[in-house]
């Protein structure tokens, strides 16, 4: 762990002492990524003739990230750690929860490899983007995703405020039967949007099971349920995704499945780790505040 450290600071110190978005100047030209989240920030944030392969987990569906078939015209790598080294990467971009022995394959071959801690919130995610900015020489590309993901979510919270709504009490729960609580991703995506995470408020921590008699007795007022299919094919026919509330006899009675407010919404927004959370939050507001009723 402690040759880990030692990489990621002695990366920093050379970025923040000799950082250049000139190309000619960067250190790192050809970079590679681990990680979904990966991918995502790093479509935005650096050149594209700088990434040299992504994940290649990002296009496997729509629903599963927001860039999709944007990824198509970049290598994919699937973690195949003999085929990253055989790339001769200058430094591969991964989260904390890589293998050990994997980052000790790719260090044992001279490769950098920057290490991000997990993002459990908005702000965090600023800060690996910053982290990221500092790393790749992009601190100004960084800054400008940054400042339009406060811009975008200090909007979003004004329309909120102009509705003059009491605060909502909101569920999410999958067929599954999980559901995101305190130090959740999704849990300050309805922070910021001024819900009240019912599971947060019961003591459920992070991703967890909960059965759907523990549903019923929370009554929820609103429940979002995560698909990986279309979404508008969802909302029109039968599907796993709704049919699992709406039409079991023993949640009849459950606020949210009276009122007809068990909405559907994409599960890339459920686990998010990079910028793209703002669109998450913007969906979530949608539904839950049905801004086109309100007009």
């Amino acid at each position: 762990m402690k040759k880990i450290v030692y990489i990621l600071l002695s990366l920093v110190f050379f970025t923040l002492s000799f950082g250049s978005e000139n190309l000619e100047e960067v250190r790192y030209k050809k970079i590679i990524s681990m990680s979904m989240a990966g991918d995502e920030i790093l479509y935005d944030l650096v050149p594209h003739d700088r990434i040299l392969g992504m994940s290649g987990h990002s296009n496997t569906s729509e629903m599963k990230s927001v860039l999709n078939k944007k990824l198509d015209k970049f290598n994919k790598f699937d973690n195949n750690v003999e085929k990253i080294i055989e790339a001769e990467p200058d430094i591969v971009v991964a989260g904390d929860w890589l293998k050990r022995e994997i980052v000790l394959q790719l260090e044992d071959a001279d490769i950098n490899v920057y290490i991000y801690k997990t993002p459990r919130s908005f702000e965090e995610i600023q800060d690996l983007i910053r982290e990221l900015g500092s790393v790749l020489d992009c601190e100004e590309k960084s800054q400008e995703i940054i400042d339009d993901m406060n811009t975008r979510l200090l909007k979003v919270q004004e329309r909120i405020k102009g509705l003059n709504r009491e605060t909502p009490r909101v569920l999410e729960y999958s067929y599954s039967e999980s559901t995101n609580g305190k130090g959740s991703v999704f849990g300050d995506m309805l922070q910021k949007v001024f819900a009240e995470n019912i599971a947060s408020e019961n003591g459920i921590y992070r991703s967890a099971k909960i059965s759907k008699e523990k549903v019923i007795e929370l009554d929820p007022e609103i429940i979002i349920s995560p698909t990986w299919e279309d979404v508008e094919i969802t909302k029109k026919n039968d599907n796993v995704a709704l049919d699992f509330l709406t039409k079991d006899i023993s949640c009849q009675d459950i606020k949210a499945v009276k009122d007809k407010k068990v909405y559907v919404i994409p599960g890339k927004y459920i686990y998010i780790y990079s910028q793209y959370i703002i669109e998450g939050i913007e969906e979530l507001a949608e539904l839950i505040y049905q801004f086109e009723e309100e007009k």
